[in-house]
């Protein structure tokens, strides 16, 4: 089981590298009306590094292992973001906890600072189109005893 209280993603370009809303390298820098915390200008084929949060409302709590085995996904959030290329998601965990093979039931550490999950992966949003994200999750090999002490191997995630 892990509640996730909040989500970010990171923006690193804003438009698409490759797609009709870059603006080519001889050009003229270009506006356009974005649709993102207000009707801001933002000017197209700029490199940026911005984290957005993600409106999922209140926490969730997740039983990881019944989706994974179920195949069965579910909404975290729904959010407008900038058209442009994202290179990573955090995950903010309140709270994670296993149920082991003996019944016995653990809290998990989530290494890292803050116990932020880090899912490094490139992916891009393009205006007037839906991006979905899906997160697959290691059941098998996601909790690690370390002594006394049992780790969410977020590698996984």
């Amino acid at each position: 089981m892990v509640t996730i209280s909040k989500v970010e993603v990171h923006l690193a370009h804003i438009g698409l590298p490759g797609s009709n809303n870059e603006v080519a390298a001889s050009a003229s820098p270009t506006l356009t009306l974005g649709n993102h915390k207000g009707n801001l200008f933002r000017p197209t084929n700029q490199e940026v590094n911005k984290w957005e949060t993600l409106n999922i409302g209140t926490p969730q709590t997740l039983d990881l292992v019944k989706l994974a085995n179920s195949h069965i996904s579910t909404l975290l959030g729904n959010t407008k973001l900038v058209n442009g290329k994202y290179t990573e998601v955090r995950l903010y965990i309140s709270s994670a906890s296993a149920t082991l093979q003996s019944g016995t039931q653990v809290n998990l550490v989530i290494p890292g600072r803050g116990n932020t999950v880090r899912v490094v992966h490139s992916f891009g949003v393009d205006s007037g189109k839906k991006t979905s994200l899906t997160m697959d999750f290691d059941a098998q090999n996601s909790v690690i005893q370390a002594g006394t002490q049992y780790i969410l191997n977020s590698r996984l995630l």
